[in-house]
């Protein structure tokens, strides 16, 4: 049982580290609150696969929860971390990164796609 906690948090800390350092390279700086709600929301995409379907009522809601703010402020901040990195031209970062191809990139991707192919990178890292 403790083997097993120790492990599930030592997961937790490599996924923490994966997107801390994939939001950086793409140029999102750490003071950004989009950047904690990015991080947040994909590493419940992470765990809780089935919450990408739901992301108003269960992803936002949580994180919402958690920083005692709204689901829209999370909504804008992590629009704003998007544009961020569209606005720096890291689209070729965001290619590599996030493993998409360059018709995806030439897209000003939605919340949704973003924090999608967020989570999903982290599989590529495991």
């Amino acid at each position: 049982m403790v083997i097993s906690i120790e492990k599930e948090t030592k997961k937790v800390q490599l996924v923490d580290r994966y997107l801390i350092t994939t939001l950086l390279n793409l140029g999102i700086p750490a003071k950004n609150k989009g950047f904690v709600f990015s991080k947040e929301c994909a590493k419940i995409i992470y765990f809780n696969p089935i919450a990408r379907f739901n992301m108003n009522d269960y992803v936002f809601k949580q994180v919402a929860n958690t920083y005692n703010t709204t689901i829209s402020k999370i909504e804008r901040s992590i629009r704003h971390t998007i544009s961020i990195i569209t606005s720096q031209k890291s689209m070729k970062k965001l290619q590599e990164i996030l493993h998409v191809n360059e018709c995806f990139s030439l897209l000003h991707p939605s919340v949704c796609d973003f924090l999608c192919l967020l989570a999903e990178s982290i599989s590529f890292y495991d």
